[in-house]
């Protein structure tokens, strides 16, 4: 069994004094890395940290492979992770360990693109949803596993329905590596999504357990809306094709849109999201980094309609009519 770990970067002699186990390297998309360094970015960086956590958990007989995305000296890149996962299509492996992502939708087509390849050619990928329940990605994406950390419960469980993806939940939880750094820095006290997914995965390989093993996590509280929504938000009255139509050209033009709707089910890539009355506000409060929201008015979310800036009927009016009439609205034409 392989796994393949994309973070930042990673030192294979750090990973191998934090966890006692060897890792292998595969490549480091800026060029040469100097994975054996000892010094203190290489001993603590994020990807060492993650790296070192599965490193501890998964089973003896799992392959660990690593890439970096960067070196100490210079960003991390969505084009740097695509290539990193583009290099894992030239022999997919049987998991992916990612503990990275981009909340910014308008930039993560080849993102999706290449995650869904690697799902259908077989890789299950294991990636960090964001610590602050908003939508990232890969994690969002159907086809991934997002691991998202909470506090007060132990052991792992399925979300079913989240808005933020198809979740695996970790309860409280510590490993060596973990315990070793919380002697030197109480940071490491704290929990977060980073270090859960490493963690999700190596545990559920150690004990054999498969999604549907889990049981399914029903703690979840609504978020709730006093007064007003975070962003702007228009409600729409028409064909359901004519708003999507409306979403594709707000997004042409670089503004961060996403529609909700309760007349079709989720397609992650166009941000066309299904909603339901019972979690409108928590998928309000994963889309925070919205431009703008759309709020379709034909199906089970009229009651929200209050909650709108204000309203359109797209009956009869043309697309860009209606984008410029909304674009004036908020002030920005």
């Amino acid at each position: 069994m392989k796994i393949v770990l994309i973070d930042d970067y990673i030192s294979r002699t750090a990973v191998q004094e934090l966890s006692g186990e060897t890792v292998n390297t595969l490549f480091s998309v800026k060029g040469k890395t100097d994975h054996q360094a000892n010094g203190a970015y290489a001993l603590r960086s994020h990807g060492t940290i993650c790296a070192s956590i599965l490193a501890s958990v998964m089973p003896r007989h799992v392959e660990l492979h690593t890439i970096s995305t960067h070196n100490k000296d210079s960003t991390i890149t969505l084009e740097n992770v695509c290539t990193a996962l583009g290099w894992c299509l030239k022999g997919p492996p049987d998991y992916i360990c990612m503990s990275l992502g981009s909340s910014n939708w308008l930039e993560v087509k080849k993102l999706g693109q290449i995650t869904k390849q690697l799902a259908d050619a077989g890789s299950r990928i294991f990636a960090a949803c964001a610590n602050n329940g908003h939508v990232v990605f890969p994690a969002a994406y159907s086809w991934v596993t997002g691991i998202r950390y909470e506090s007060g419960i132990i052991g792992l469980y399925q979300e079913r329905d989240s808005p933020i993806g198809n979740n695996i939940i970790v309860g409280d939880f510590t490993t060596p590596v973990l315990e070793k750094l919380e002697r030197e820095n109480v940071f490491f006290m704290s929990r977060t999504n980073s270090m859960a997914a490493p963690y999700a995965l190596g545990k559920m390989l150690s004990e054999g357990l498969i999604l549907t093993d889990l049981p399914a996590y029903t703690d979840r509280t609504p978020k709730l809306i006093h007064k007003e929504l975070s962003m702007p938000a228009t409600a729409l009255h028409g064909p359901l094709n004519q708003m999507r139509e409306l979403l594709a050209l707000f997004q042409k033009e670089g503004y961060q849109a996403a529609l909700l709707t309760s007349r079709q089910e989720s397609e992650w890539e166009s941000m066309v999201l299904r909603a339901t009355s019972a979690n409108f506000f928590d998928w309000v409060h994963s889309l925070e980094e919205a431009g703008i929201l759309l709020l379709d008015m034909e199906g089970d979310l009229l009651s929200f309609q209050k909650y709108a800036d204000h309203s359109i009927h797209l009956a009869g009016q043309d697309v860009r009519t209606t984008y410029n009439e909304i674009l004036q609205f908020f002030g920005t034409a």
